[in-house]
Order: C-alpha cells, then sequence, then structure tokens
C-alpha cells in the first residue's frame, strides 16, 4: 500500500477567509473614517490590518492535510507542522455526526460530522471536523486505522462530550461562552494599552 495523501476542502476556509476580511478592513475604515487624529486610531486601524492579514493565512498555507502512509498516519496542519502516529496507539474513535459548534464570524451554531482518534489515555491524536474535510476523507482515516468506530448520532456539544471524554477536548472549547468573554477582555486590555502608547508617543 502506497501513501495517500488526503486535502481538507476549500469551501469553508473561504468563507472564513472572506469574513474575517470583511471585519478587519471594517475596523481598519472605521478607524480611518471616525478615530482619525484619537489616541485609539493607530490601534484599531493596527488591530483591522492584522485581522485582515491573518484571516488570509489558509489561502496561502498549502501544507495542510491527512498523509496515510504504511504504518503511519501524518497530520500536516496550516503552518506546515507536522505530527504522525501508528494506527496501533489508536484506541478509541469517535464519530460524531452531528457535533455542535457554536457560532463563529462564518455563521450561527450549527453542526457537522466530526471524527476524533484517542489514545489509550484519551488524548486526541487526530480531528477531522466536517466543516473542513468530506465525508469520503474522514471514512478513509477510520478504515485506515481499522478500530471500529463508537457513533453518535445525536447532537453532542463539546461540553457533553468531554464528560464521556475527558481529554478529546480542551476547557475553552468546552466552555466557549467563558472563554470568548476571557479573550474579549484580553483583547480590549491590548487594545487600551496600544493606545495609552501611542497617545504617550503623540
Amino acid at each position: 500500500m502506497g501513501n495517500e495523501r488526503l486535502r481538507p476542502t476549500s469551501g469553508a476556509y473561504r468563507q472564513y477567509t472572506i469574513a474575517g476580511i470583511a471585519v478587519g478592513l471594517g475596523l481598519a475604515v472605521s478607524a480611518l473614517v471616525r478615530l482619525r487624529g484619537e489616541p485609539g486610531f493607530a490601534a484599531v486601524l493596527a488591530a483591522g490590518i492584522a485581522l485582515a492579514a491573518l484571516a488570509c493565512v489558509p489561502l496561502v498555507a498549502r501544507h495542510e492535510g491527512v498523509l496515510i502512509g504504511p504504518g503511519r498516519i501524518t497530520r500536516t496542519n496550516l503552518l506546515g507542522l507536522s505530527r504522525g502516529f501508528a494506527p496501533s496507539e489508536v484506541y478509541t474513535v469517535v464519530l460524531a455526526h452531528a457535533f455542535v459548534t457554536p457560532g463563529s464570524l462564518r455563521q450561527s451554531a450549527h453542526t457537522a460530522s466530526t471524527l476524533f482518534l484517542l489514545d489509550a489515555h484519551g488524548a486526541p491524536l487526530l480531528r477531522m471536523h466536517g466543516d473542513f474535510w468530506a465525508p469520503e476523507a474522514i471514512q478513509e482515516v477510520v478504515a485506515a486505522v481499522g478500530v471500529p468506530p463508537l457513533e453518535i448520532a445525536e447532537p453532542v456539544t463539546a461540553a457533553a462530550l468531554r464528560s464521556r471524554f475527558p481529554a478529546a477536548l480542551g476547557y475553552r472549547e468546552s466552555h466557549p461562552v467563558l472563554a470568548a468573554v476571557v479573550l474579549g477582555l484580553l483583547v480590549a486590555t491590548a487594545l487600551v494599552a496600544l493606545t495609552v502608547v501611542f497617545a504617550r508617543a503623540l
């Protein structure tokens, strides 16, 4: 058996990119129109440009994929970082057919088929979300592992899945509202700090 490389679908990445660019450019234009001459002008402008640039990363990153080879599966992320494991390391295969994803820039909360490959300690070796991976690609990985999947047909949230498999998901994803509040506070603090720095520099 030779190597088989699976690629994520590009549609979802394009939608996230468009949404991120729209929000980023919106912030930048708002700064140019409404905040010119204000202490926070440079901070908001920089944040908008940075967000728009960050949203373009999926369009220029061509590395992402899953390589199925003889006795090894290798996952490469957007940044080109790879992590490989042997199919024998997979202890549990969870296929959630309706994994609930919180709302985002792209859309409101929705469900998508999601695959989790867990090791003997319940830690994730690989995760494939249906927003980015075709069902055929997910099934190919399941077949390559050779472990019968535990299929969850009903809608399941990150918190509910974490209660069954504590190490499969992080605290941030299991508590999205709290994580969003903390992230918002950090971003607000950073913007205030930048505003103060630029105000003193003027």
